[in-house]
């Protein structure tokens, strides 16, 4: 006679429960919605991140923060001013309906005097586009080590070493 043991239903057999197969599908489910919740927390957390024109800053006449007062007119208060000749407090910059700038923020605007007006300083680019950026914690950050690199001591060679 046959030792083996008999199944006589598939319900006997473990591996066909009902409970384990849902269990096991739950599991699946959970990890699936937890993976696309944390890609799409990637994607909101790191996109697009502003990154400054370095040719901009360093060519214009004066760099601002600045908030927008009257959109109509291109009135602007300054903030803080970071470099260039010393500007009022309250300045109205030509052409910044051309640019990105919105109110209810802060922003940073590379200025060039033009006639009597200063305006944002055309980029190098093809389209001479107007860049002005959002003053974030990370763009100020940026503009600080554009406009003050650190001075890197020079090294002098040693006698017998060319350079």
């Amino acid at each position: 006679m046959d030792a083996r043991p008999t199944i006589d239903s598939p319900t006997d057999s473990p591996a066909a429960s009902p409970s384990v197969s849902v269990a096991a599908h739950t599991a699946i489910a959970i990890i699936a919605i937890a993976w696309c919740a944390a890609l799409t927390w990637l994607v909101l957390a790191t996109a697009n991140p502003v990154t400054l024109n370095r040719r901009q800053i360093l060519d214009a006449d004066a760099v601002v923060t600045a908030q927008l007062v009257d959109p109509a007119t291109g009135t602007c208060r300054i903030v803080r001013q970071w470099n260039g000749p010393m500007l009022p407090n309250e300045i109205v910059v030509a052409y910044l309906d051309e640019t990105a700038v919105r109110a209810g923020g802060d922003w940073i605007l590379p200025l060039v005097k033009i006639g009597d007006q200063p305006e944002v300083l055309a980029s190098s680019l093809r389209s001479h586009a107007r860049f002005v950026y959002p003053a974030t914690p990370e763009v100020l950050e940026q503009l600080d080590a554009i406009l003050n690199p650190l001075v890197r001591p020079c090294l002098k060679p040693r006698s017998g070493d060319t350079i």
